[in-house]
């Protein structure tokens, strides 16, 4: 088995609790006070969302705020101390116009999912 801890230690689970199950979905924290990207349709309508941190650390999150017109999240916490967190390019790396193909891992066992886009900015 893989450390991934060590490897991709901003690399989170997101566990959205309802009183008959658990919804659990990754996210990727981009700053070091803490700042998750996950999925909106997770998280939306739910109050108790725990961040599990590869390093066995859990922490509630104190408020989350969606990005309009996307399945996209933030969740935010407070006083979570110093966080590994991944570095975001200031610079774009597609061109406008450019095709690009998106794979989604989670589903390589049901034989993968691919969804084509298009950068729009």
């Amino acid at each position: 088995m893989r450390d991934t801890a060590n490897q991709y230690p901003a690399v989170v689970k997101v566990q959205a609790k309802t009183e008959d199950m658990d919804h659990i979905a990754t996210g990727f924290n981009i700053a070091p006070h803490g700042l998750i990207v996950t999925c909106r349709h997770l998280v939306e309508r739910r109050k108790n969302i725990i961040v599990d941190f590869p390093d066995s650390k859990s922490y509630p999150a104190a408020g989350c705020d969606y990005i309009p017109g996307y399945d996209l999240a933030l969740l935010y916490f407070d006083g979570a101390g110093e966080l590994p967190a991944l570095e975001l390019s200031q610079a774009p790396i597609f061109e406008m116009g450019e095709s690009i193909t998106i794979r989604n891992k989670e589903s390589e066992t049901l034989n993968g999912s691919l969804a084509a886009a298009e950068v729009l900015y």
